[in-house]
């Protein structure tokens, strides 16, 4: 894209300014263009990477006791499912994820 610099400064500077801002308007509206796209790229991403969940965990969930608030405190302990076949490389990091998840009446309520 080419576009004059500098022809008798005084009559060009009004026709220059708005042929900047013309441009600065499109290089934003590309700009806007590339984010949506990257934004609905990360989503739909998301949205694989989660379609497989929990399938690659043995999931175990259990009523933990032991003190007052015995009676709304869960324990889910998980660990990767033998029997999953990851979709994809990415979904290959689930067989490295063990762990306990802790739930309470103040995390959900």
């Amino acid at each position: 894209m080419l576009r004059l610099i500098e022809r008798n400064a005084n009559r060009c500077r009004r026709e220059e300014q708005s042929e900047i801002d013309r441009l600065n308007n499109l290089l934003a509206i590309r700009v806007q263009e590339h984010r949506h796209k990257k934004e609905q790229e990360t989503a739909a991403g998301a949205t694989r990477w989660c379609a497989c969940f929990p399938m690659p965990f043995s999931l175990h969930l259990r009523r933990d006791g032991g003190g007052p608030q015995a009676a709304s405190c869960y324990r889910l302990k998980f660990r990767p499912n033998p029997a999953f076949t990851p979709p994809t490389g990415r979904a290959m990091v689930y067989h490295g994820m063990v762990g306990e998840l802790w739930l309470t009446s103040r995390s959900y309520g």
